[in-house]
C-alpha cells in the first residue's frame, strides 16, 4: 500500500500550553491564574447544563453557589429559556480560584502567557471576561482549528468571524504572512482592532468590517449587545440589529489582488454554506485548508461536506469534536 505523503496528511493537533493567565483590573492590580488552576477554570466553563451541575463532584466547591445555579437552571427550564445554564451563571464559581467577585468586575485586560509569547486582550465590560477566557480555551488551549506551523507559516489566512481576534493573533504567532480578519459587527470590530494594536500585529492582520456570503449585498446582523461572538445575519427577535455589507470571498480576493489563499477558518453562525458558495472560485483554484464550524444548523454535518465536495471532490474531510464540532478539510 502506497504511503501517504506528508503534504497530504492532516497536521497532528497539539494544544498550546498556557503557563498562566493574568487578569488586570482598572487600578492595575494583577490577578494571576497559575498553571495548576487553569484546568479547573476551564472545567468550570464547561458546566453548561443542569445534568452537569447535578453530577459535579461538589467536594471543595461552594454548595450554596452550585445550588443557586441548579435552581436557576431548573427555573429557566420550566420557562423554556435557553441556555438552561449560561456561562454568566457559573461566573461566581471562579471567585475562590481567581479573586473576589468585586475584583473580577473591575478587570479591564487579560494577558495570556505561553512559553515564549504573551497575548493581550482588552475588555470593554467585565461581562466579556467569560467569553474572552472561553475563546482562549477553545482557540489556544485546545487548538480548535488545528493550527500548526505547517498550515500557517508564510501562509495567507482568511479568518471569517474573527470576533476579538484570538484566532488571527494565534495565526500570526504561528508564522502567517497575512491574515484577513472579517468581523461585521461594528463594536466587535473596534475591539478586534484594539487587540491587534495591543499585540503589535497590525502589519500582518487586516481587519475587514464585512461579512462573507454567496452574493455581494447588504443585510442586517443581529446581536445581543455591544460586543457579541454569536451575532447572526438576519433578524432575531429581541436582539439589536445593524445594517452590514456582505461580500463574496471570490470578489474580495480578485479586487484586492490576493495572489493565493492557504487557509480559511469559518465560525459564522450558520452562514458557512453561503460563505463556501461565495468562495467557490478561490477554493477551486487554491484548495486552501478549510476549518469550519459544524454545529450551527441541525443538518450541517451532512450538508456542509456536500457543499465542499461539490466545489472540489478531492478534499479529505474529518469531523473533530475535541472542542466544539468542527470540520477540518485538506
Amino acid at each position: 500500500m502506497k504511503q501517504e505523503s506528508k503534504e497530504n496528511k492532516m497536521p497532528e493537533r497539539a494544544g498550546f500550553q498556557i503557563e498562566k493567565i493574568d487578569l488586570i483590573t482598572k487600578e492595575g492590580e494583577r490577578i494571576s491564574i497559575a498553571l495548576k488552576k487553569i484546568d479547573r477554570v476551564f472545567r468550570i466553563m464547561e458546566y453548561n447544563s443542569i445534568r452537569q451541575i447535578i453530577n459535579l463532584p461538589w467536594k471543595g466547591m461552594s454548595k450554596t453557589k452550585l445550588s443557586k445555579i441548579l435552581f436557576t437552571g431548573i427555573m429557566r427550564k420550566l420557562k423554556n429559556i435557553e441556555p438552561r445554564v449560561s456561562r454568566g451563571m457559573c461566573l461566581p464559581l471562579l471567585s475562590p480560584i481567581v479573586a473576589s467577585m468585586n475584583k473580577l468586575k473591575k478587570v479591564v485586560r487579560i494577558e495570556v502567557f505561553l512559553k515564549d509569547k504573551t497575548f493581550y486582550f482588552i475588555l470593554k465590560s467585565h461581562y466579556l471576561m467569560w467569553d474572552t477566557i472561553l475563546g482562549i480555551k477553545q482557540i489556544m488551549y485546545t487548538n480548535q482549528y488545528n493550527v500548526s506551523e505547517k498550515n500557517m507559516k508564510n501562509k495567507i489566512i482568511i479568518d471569517a468571524g474573527s470576533y476579538m481576534g484570538d484566532f488571527s493573533l494565534l495565526a500570526v504567532y504561528m508564522g502567517a504572512k497575512r491574515v484577513y480578519a472579517f468581523e461585521p459587527v461594528p463594536n466587535t470590530a473596534n475591539v478586534l482592532e484594539e487587540n491587534i494594536k495591543l499585540n503589535k500585529m497590525q502589519d500582518r492582520i487586516v481587519v475587514v468590517r464585512k461579512a462573507l456570503g454567496d452574493e455581494n449585498s447588504s443585510g442586517n446582523i443581529s446581536f445581543s449587545g455591544g460586543v457579541d461572538g454569536g451575532a447572526k445575519i438576519g433578524e432575531v427577535a429581541g436582539q439589536k440589529s445593524e445594517k452590514i455589507e456582505i461580500v463574496k470571498l471570490d470578489d474580495f480576493v480578485a479586487k484586492n489582488k490576493i495572489k493565493r489563499v492557504d487557509f480559511i477558518k469559518m465560525d459564522v453562525e450558520g452562514f458557512e454554506d453561503k460563505l463556501l458558495i461565495g468562495a467557490s472560485k478561490t477554493i477551486k483554484k487554491f484548495k486552501p485548508v478549510l476549518s469550519l464550524s459544524a454545529y450551527h444548523k441541525r443538518d450541517d454535518k451532512e450538508r456542509l461536506p456536500k457543499v465542499i465536495r461539490a466545489i472540489r471532490k478531492d478534499y479529505k474531510i474529518i469531523l473533530n469534536n475535541f472542542c466544539e464540532e468542527d470540520f477540518y478539510c485538506w
